[in-house]
């Protein structure tokens, strides 16, 4: 009889409405969806920007025009599609895409595998795995730019000490490429 008394009970009871306010506060309601949507709206901005903008510029002739050039539609991607240059450019950058990641996976795996056994030294390789994947690539490619500077790079210096010079690679006077310690026979 008193289970019967607690069932009307709790059919009586009306559903109280949660305000916005007490949605916030609970762990479940808007506050995660609303502490995430600056960012989602950064990424979404910053990323999805550029790319529907080159989609739309690829539609054009000359997208680069003050005008925005005359509308062509999808015949830029038909010139792509019928030019064999660009299908085999493609077909050798998904083979090579492929096969490279699949010899990273089986290498990484070895190593990991590898690494994860008790050694004498184990922290110490460990460390030395991490330490390049830690550097970003843009200061390592800076690193090699100040190395290859021709007035203040440690190869200039080398190459002062050998008596030799800093050889343009592709032939120009601005010596964008160079070798380092290149003689020069005149």
């Amino acid at each position: 009889m008193s289970v019967m008394a607690t069932q009307t009970q709790a059919i009586s009871a009306k559903a109280r409405k949660v305000g916005l306010r007490e949605r916030f506060d609970m762990g479940s309601g808007f506050l995660p969806y609303f502490i995430v949507f600056p960012t989602l709206l950064v990424i979404l901005v910053v990323g999805a920007y550029p790319i529907l903008s080159a989609i739309w510029g690829s539609l054009f002739d000359n997208p680069t025009l003050p005008s925005g050039g005359t509308f062509i539609g999808l015949q830029n991607y038909a010139t792509l599609l019928g030019n064999a240059v660009y299908r085999d450019a493609v077909s050798r950058t998904v083979i090579f895409t492929i096969v490279s990641v699949a010899f990273e996976l089986v290498l990484g795996l070895g190593v990991a595998l590898l690494i994860n056994k008790t050694f004498p030294g184990r922290g110490l390789v460990r460390a030395a795995i991490l330490v390049p994947w830690a550097f970003p690539t843009i200061v390592s490619a800076y690193m090699w730019a100040l190395m290859y500077n021709d007035q203040t790079g440690i190869f200039r210096l080398r190459c002062t000490k050998r008596q030799a010079s800093m050889v343009a690679v592709d032939g120009s006077s601005s010596g964008a490429l160079r070798y380092p310690c290149s003689r020069t026979y005149s």
